[in-house]
């Protein structure tokens, strides 16, 4: 139930924003250069899950939200974990980060990475890969492999 309703989030949240994300609105090229390893698709897939989980009246993360954007990730650390990478990232103790902060904070969430396939901002890296291919398929396409 969980997914259904973060798929149907994600995927009204990306037509909303397509046209922002596509505009490059945000500053990308500094993103990338503060993110070795990462792509345009990379951050535009984080910025699309920032998007759909971020509270709207101020533009902040919380803590359930950033929960969510890791299930989404899949990641499989536990709750301590994540609390404490949290409260790291959320400078002024407020429970909420920005979107700089998330960034980095998916960035530098494994601080010393056990095997590459399981290091978050690399599987950041190969899920936004795909969704990328998946943009690149036409509707038809989409469609016929029950993408939507």
């Amino acid at each position: 139930m969980v997914v259904e309703e973060f798929t149907k989030r994600l995927l009204e949240r990306r037509q909303q924003n397509r046209a922002i994300i596509n505009g490059k609105t945000w500053e990308e090229r500094e993103f990338l250069a503060k993110f070795p390893g990462w792509n345009e698709s990379t951050v535009g897939y984080l910025h699309s899950l920032f998007l759909s989980f971020f509270k709207d009246e101020d533009k902040m993360l919380d803590f359930k939200g950033f929960l969510c954007v890791l299930e989404c990730l899949g990641d499989r650390s536990d709750h301590s974990k994540r609390l404490k990478r949290f409260e790291n990232a959320d400078s002024d103790n407020d429970g909420m980060i920005d979107y700089t902060q998330y960034l980095e904070l998916i960035y530098n969430y494994d601080s010393a990475p056990k095997k590459s396939t399981g290091h978050l901002a690399k599987r950041c890296y190969k899920a936004a890969d795909k969704a990328q291919f998946v943009n690149s398929l036409p509707m038809e396409k989409q469609l016929e492999y029950g993408l939507f």
